[in-house]
């Protein structure tokens, strides 16, 4: 159809097989003359017993269920916010201890603020979560064991998606990162570093170096080929005005 709504399906052996509640009917039908109504983000909220939901697709919309298929508006539409795939959580500052939420747009820029079960409220302007072209449509998992934030993202980037010469690839799932929270002045910061869990993927050394000054155009890992690989390293900025370093260089 011309216009988006929210329906739901479930799963009783571990995510394999699915079972629509129904097959034609939504759950929550798009606002009328909305027809962008799409990336549901649903969270228990204990502190009134019900789900909230995060909607978007355009303006941000919120609401609330007792039973995940019964679900009433929370106000009006968020107008100040507008986006993909909106995200909503809960965090705690890693050095003052605060308890915050976090409304990431999309996985490309987040707010910091608060929530009181109706609206979410924020004290920060927009800030860019990922520097990166290709990180988009970023989401966390919900409770995770031991209670980290962790984001996974769609790994893709609109100029090139198109463009793969079999059309069989339309990008991948980034490493997953988790995520922490600081307090910097008088505003907030997230932090991202892969999940531990990745180091599990590690093989065998390809290069090694200590300490270097590296002139321009000066490539110590031209011997260095690999469909992937992790790179760790510290750069001196105090001796130079800019650095660049290219990955997976070739024609094209």
């Amino acid at each position: 159809t011309n216009t988006q709504n929210i329906g739901i399906a479930y799963s009783r052996d571990g995510g394999y097989t699915f079972t629509k509640i129904s097959e034609c009917e939504p759950v929550l039908a798009h606002p009328e003359g909305v027809t962008d109504f799409r990336d549901p983000h649903i969270f228990y909220y204990p502190e009134d017993g019900k789900w909230k939901m995060v909607v978007a697709g355009g303006l941000i919309r919120i609401y609330e269920s007792p039973d995940l298929v019964h679900w009433t508006p929370c106000g009006e539409a968020q107008e100040e916010y507008n986006a993909e795939c909106p995200n909503l959580f809960r965090m705690k500052t890693e050095n003052t201890g605060e308890e915050k939420w976090v409304l990431s747009l999309g996985g490309r820029d987040y707010v910091v603020g608060s929530f009181d079960g109706k609206k979410f409220t924020g004290e920060t302007d927009k800030i860019v979560m990922d520097e990166g072209a290709d990180t988009y449509a970023g989401i966390t998992f919900s409770n995770v064991p031991d209670g980290r934030t962790v984001m996974i993202s769609w790994l893709n980037r609109w100029w090139y998606a198109k463009l793969t010469p079999d059309g069989a690839w339309n990008g991948s799932f980034a490493l997953p990162v988790e995520m922490k929270l600081y307090k910097i002045g008088d505003t907030y910061r997230l932090f991202q570093t892969p999940v531990k869990e990745a180091e599990n993927l590690r093989r065998v050394k390809l290069f090694s170096s200590g300490a270097a000054v590296y002139k321009a155009g000066e490539n110590p890992l031209e011997s260095v080929f690999a469909d992937t690989f992790e790179m760790m390293f510290t750069v001196d900025v105090l001796r130079s005005s800019a650095f660049e370093i290219g990955l997976r260089v070739g024609d094209g």
